[in-house]
């Protein structure tokens, strides 16, 4: 007895062409319901996949296909070329820093070996000046406390950086 499984199990090689039924599966298929149901199921599939085919025009599909292709290829060719040069940017801005910011005559001592320019900076008279670079002269954490100051805490100074941070 063939089981409605089995019949399911073969039925893809049937409607492709490649094997038939026995005698027994012909039986099966023509008394259950269900193989029935799975049997139209498989062969509308097939059916969709033949007109499909024939729908398909190699000739403009082809040149289509080869379109899209190159232009992956390119799209990922600037890709690269993007990270190589950006790298090199990264090296070159790296090795500027690791040089001192260019080069530097041997005798003088007032400008600094590296310098970074901050823009934000240039408005600032004197007095903000000093402020910041007070500010800079901290060790990272050293300020910080397990406590947070209420303003009556704060002397004039301490005061007058937390009115020009809010200030902006």
């Amino acid at each position: 007895m063939t089981s409605c499984a089995d019949l399911l199990d073969r039925m893809p090689e049937v409607a492709a062409g490649r094997t038939a039924w026995t005698a027994a599966e012909a039986t099966h298929l023509g008394a259950c319901a269900e193989c029935q149901g799975d049997w139209k199921l498989i062969q509308r599939a097939r059916q969709l996949g033949d007109r499909a085919e024939a729908r398909v025009d190699p000739a403009v599909l082809a040149p289509r296909l080869q379109g899209r292709i190159d232009a992956a290829r390119r799209g990922d060719r600037l890709r690269r070329a993007g990270w190589v040069a950006g790298l090199a940017f990264a090296a070159g801005i790296a090795l500027l820093v690791w040089r001192g910011g260019g080069s530097q005559r041997s005798g003088t001592t007032s400008a600094p070996a590296f310098q970074i320019p901050v823009a934000e900076l240039d408005s600032l008279d004197d007095r903000q000046l000093q402020t910041v670079l007070e500010a800079l002269d901290e060790p990272v954490g050293s300020d910080i406390s397990p406590e947070v100051p209420t303003f009556g805490e704060l002397d004039n100074q301490q005061m007058e950086r937390v009115l020009r941070s809010l200030e902006g």
